[in-house]
């Protein structure tokens, strides 16, 4: 008896096993990459979300329509949940250090809109020239957030 065909099989082992990995590896970096997309564009949908409702209610709720202010008001909070079911449907994995950076930049991204609604209240200031700049910044950290690759530890 001889252990020739132990040995081949074995080989064939490590071999499958390798190219397992190898598939793995790849496959891998593959859900990695998806992560990385579905979250930016999630993040982004989110920020100009955010923006547009600022802007709403700079120069829409000033105008006392209950119907525009109802109806506006209904298509954000609709938009963001949406966007947040999709979302969760839509994510197979998300990349290292994914929920620290959102919740930073979500907060950041509220706290600017908080400011932004604050001032609005306490002025009947509405150029756009301020506004638009200031929606945009509003929504960047949590875009920001979103494009950012996590970090490998």
């Amino acid at each position: 008896m001889t252990n020739e065909g132990a040995v081949q099989h074995g080989s064939q082992d490590s071999h499958d096993q390798l190219q397992a990995a190898a598939f793995g590896g790849s496959r891998g970096s593959d859900i990695s990459r998806s992560a990385r997309r579905l979250s930016a564009f999630f993040t982004a949908i989110l920020g100009v979300s955010v923006a547009l409702f600022l802007l709403a209610v700079v120069y829409v709720y000033p105008t006392h329509s209950l119907w525009l202010i109802i109806a506006v008001t209904v298509l954000y909070g609709a938009g963001i949940a949406s966007a947040c079911i999709w979302f969760q449907r839509a994510r197979r994995a998300s990349s290292r250090g994914w929920a620290r950076r959102y919740g930073v930049g979500f907060a950041l991204t509220m706290a600017l809109y908080a400011a932004g609604v604050a001032f609005t209240v306490s002025t009947d200031w509405r150029t756009a020239w301020f506004w638009l700049p200031y929606a945009i910044i509003t929504a960047t950290p949590v875009v920001v957030a979103g494009m950012m690759r996590g970090s490998a530890r």
